[in-house]
């Protein structure tokens, strides 16, 4: 249901839902990133 979710953001703001699901699984977010990184990945 989260990516789900995710997705449907994703088209809202105007994204191909696919390009976004493969730039989130090439960028790899993990805990050693900054709140502003996390940030920027956000649709």
């Amino acid at each position: 249901m989260m990516v789900y979710s995710l997705l449907k953001t994703a088209r809202a703001n105007g994204l191909n839902p696919q390009k976004y699901l493969e730039y989130l699984l090439e960028a790899r977010p993990d805990k050693n990133m900054s709140d502003e990184e996390l940030e920027n990945m956000a649709p």
